[in-house]
């Protein structure tokens, strides 16, 4: 039961040294959290799709980073400063927000109700 949380970090290390293949090994902190160095400009260019965009903290991809942020006890602006991304680094993937921005459109959102009709 001891050796469980170095089992888990070991465990880690080696999928995450999968997912980022050359940039040598990742260590745990003793809280089992781990901490990357800051993405280089391609990374940070490749990371932003028209679909979705990729979280440097797992990897994954998503169309509004708020939630994933939060999960992590993270804000847009903490995110950005823990990366070393820049002011104007998208939070929501460009395709979703202009499926939203049409969606309120149709629905006439944000319009009085005497213009609306």
């Amino acid at each position: 039961m001891s050796e469980l949380p170095a089992l888990i970090a070991q465990c880690h290390s080696a999928i995450s040294a999968l997912a980022y293949p050359g940039s040598g090994p990742v260590t745990a902190a003793p809280d089992l959290q781990v901490r990357l160095d800051k993405p280089s400009a391609a990374q940070v260019r490749g990371s932003v799709r028209p679909d979705g965009i990729m979280s440097f903290i797992d990897g994954r991809v998503y169309k509004t980073l708020k939630r994933h942020l939060t999960a992590h006890g993270l804000d847009p602006q903490s995110y950005r400063a823990r990366f070393g991304l820049p002011g104007d680094y998208p939070m929501v993937a460009r395709e979703y927000a202009e499926r939203r921005a049409a969606l309120a459109r149709a629905i006439a959102q944000g319009v009085p109700r005497d213009r609306a009709a």
